[in-house]
């Protein structure tokens, strides 16, 4: 856009009111009622988004969310059979960060009637905000099997060969034998079987994990 000085006693014209101020302006809207034609470099700010948003010349990018974390329901799959939940617990939160980044809170509990299916586990990641695929990012995992005394560490992965959509890994930093030196083992149900690490009911985990997302524009409010 163009910058423009204006003389002593010059009429301000309509189009130097849209073209200098409004234009270059930071107009305050909501995702429904963004600017009909905006022009590359065109900022606004989103009040049902609460995202300060930059026009690139052929979408609107965030640049900065300052909400508060928003929740989703990850779905839990298995490379065999499914797993399910039950009467345990599973749920996350993200949170848009300046850029193309996102912070992801996921917590996962073992109820009496949780089933472990067969197989690799992974968690989906936000609805429409996939990482790239041929990227690959890494979190932290922290829990308890036994909810008291038993704790474990390890590191959520989203695969470079994924599709992009799930953690595909929760890695645990744990022992194959007493006393034996730790190493990094996939979460599967056989991990299960062979006590490595075995979650009792009301055991838990949480992952903390940032990824960068390839959708760029704002989100809806309610997404």
């Amino acid at each position: 856009m163009p910058y423009k000085d204006f003389s002593v006693g010059e009429v301000l014209t309509a189009n130097d009111v849209n073209t200098y101020l409004m234009q270059q302006s930071i107009a305050v809207v909501t995702s429904g009622t963004r600017p009909n034609s905006p022009v590359q470099g065109q900022m606004i700010y989103e009040t049902d988004t609460q995202s300060l948003v930059l026009y690139t010349g052929s979408v609107w990018e965030t640049l900065v969310y300052h909400g508060p974390f928003k929740t989703y329901v990850p779905a839990w799959t298995a490379s065999g059979t499914n797993p399910s939940i039950g009467n345990g617990g599973l749920s996350a939160q993200y949170r848009r960060l300046p850029g193309r980044m996102v912070w992801v809170r996921l917590s996962w509990s073992r109820g009496s009637t949780t089933n472990f299916g067969s197989g690799t586990y992974s968690f989906s990641l936000p609805p429409g905000l996939p990482a790239e695929v041929g990227t690959r990012w890494f979190g932290d995992v922290y829990g308890s099997p036994d909810n008291a005394n038993y704790q474990v560490r390890g590191i959520a992965t989203i695969l470079a060969g994924g599709s992009g959509e799930n953690i595909d890994r929760i890695s645990w930093d744990i022992s194959d034998t007493a006393g034996g030196a730790g190493d990094m083992d996939n979460w599967t149900s056989t991990t299960q079987s062979n006590n490595e690490p075995q979650f009792d009911v009301d055991g838990y985990f949480t992952v903390n994990l940032m990824y960068e997302t390839t959708y760029i524009e704002s989100d809806e409010e309610d997404a």
